[in-house]
């Protein structure tokens, strides 16, 4: 197993760095617990601080069903028609939440096909399920479309400090031995990337 499998979070408490966004995520989740259908989330930032992690957790944590898409899933208007337009209309077996978690939204959003955009905005606009976008760039003019649509979440890069803190945690757990310099420098070169670091 990777280390980064092996400590990945267990809980939206346990992801580090970000209080305010996953506040947020968490509020998003307290207000679907509520019968309210909060607005889409689009959480965005660089890759490796927990973005997806956050929606997968926010699932587990709250009980809801999930269903998550990867860019492979959303690319054409037929797929997203199958695969989506009969789940999000009707409430989960005995009527369970599911999350509906467009992950890499801004991945593939150039190939998509013309019929695409107008899916996914039918699936915003009609959908009984929470939803949940995820993106690297906000400001991508891919998914320009969206941000009517959404309430942002921004995710950003983990500071030095935390990631140092994390990783001599890490070490610690494995009973490993690991000069701190080394820690530090690989804290400095990971650029706020828990994953990669």
């Amino acid at each position: 197993m990777l280390l980064y499998e092996k400590y990945a979070p267990s809980s939206l408490n346990g992801i580090i760095g970000n209080a305010s966004a996953i506040a947020a995520v968490k509020q998003f989740g307290l207000s679907v617990l509520a019968g309210k259908l909060p607005r889409p989330m689009l959480l965005y930032g660089p890759s490796g601080v927990g973005k997806t992690t956050a929606a997968t957790l926010l699932a587990s944590t709250y009980g809801f069903g999930l269903v998550l898409l990867t860019a492979s899933d959303y690319r054409d208007a037929e797929t997203l028609k199958k695969k989506l337009l009969p789940a999000v209309s009707l409430r989960g077996l005995f009527n369970r939440v599911n999350l509906i978690v467009f992950d890499e939204i801004d991945e593939l959003s150039s190939q998509f096909d013309k019929g695409a955009q107008a899916i996914i905005l039918q699936i915003v606009q009609s959908s009984k399920q929470p939803i949940i976008f995820i993106a690297n760039d906000y400001w991508d003019q891919h998914i320009a479309f969206l941000r009517n649509y959404v309430d942002k979440v921004e995710f950003k890069a983990v500071s030095q400090a935390d990631l140092l803190s994390f990783l001599k945690s890490v070490v610690g757990k494995e009973g490993a031995s690991v000069d701190e310099g080394v820690l530090r420098k690989i804290a400095e070169s990971s650029n706020g990337d828990v994953r990669g670091a």
